[in-house]
């Protein structure tokens, strides 16, 4: 479930009201809530969007009270991360592993397909909207200079991994006081 608290994270107290809760006929979970990323909107300041694995995505405009799900025009449910534009706040752009790359232009509440592909990680440029670095599972990194619209492998730009070790791109952040600079975390494997 989602966990609130308003003392500086010393209590906590349930704020799912809207979200999802499934069980098994013997009772037990199956999907209690989020299970993938949560991120707070500046397009409003009580915003946020939740995954939830197998159903969607939810949002919420009262601090995390009451959640609705906002998944019109999504096909894909198993969310991996989420990303706003900070120059034009209302736009989002969702990743997912088993649908590709979505874009909103309206906080979340409707959804667009940009790319079909297996999405992990996803970052907006805060210096250029239009410059996104999104991670997919068959190709590694890939970015946009178009917002989306089109992409371009990039995976020669990445340290080459020692002999017989396979690197795996896991998340991406884009430094948001000195444009140009570019983090991301890997996973070897060898």
């Amino acid at each position: 479930a989602v966990y609130k608290s308003t003392d500086g994270g010393h209590t906590f107290a349930a704020s799912d009201t809207g979200m999802p809760a499934f069980a098994t006929p013997s009772g037990s979970l199956l999907i209690g809530g989020p299970t993938g990323a949560m991120l707070a909107l500046s397009s409003g300041a009580n915003s946020f969007l939740a995954t939830v694995g197998g159903v969607g995505i939810f949002s919420s405009q009262d601090a995390g009270q009451a959640w609705a799900f906002s998944s019109a025009g999504m096909s894909a449910f198993h969310g991996s991360d989420v990303a706003v534009d900070s120059k034009v706040p209302t736009t989002v752009y969702f990743t997912a592993k088993d649908g590709g790359i979505f874009k909103s232009g309206d906080s979340g509440l409707t959804w667009t397909n940009l790319r079909i592909d297996e999405g992990f990680g996803i970052a907006v440029d805060p210096f250029d909207s239009t410059h996104i670095i999104a991670v997919a599972l068959d190709e590694g990194v890939l970015e946009s200079h178009d917002g989306g619209t089109t992409w371009q492998n990039v995976n020669s730009r990445l340290p080459a991994p020692p002999p017989n070790v396979l690197n795996f791109v896991l998340a991406i952040s884009f430094n948001p006081s000195e444009k140009g600079v570019i983090f991301i975390s890997m996973e070897g494997d060898g």
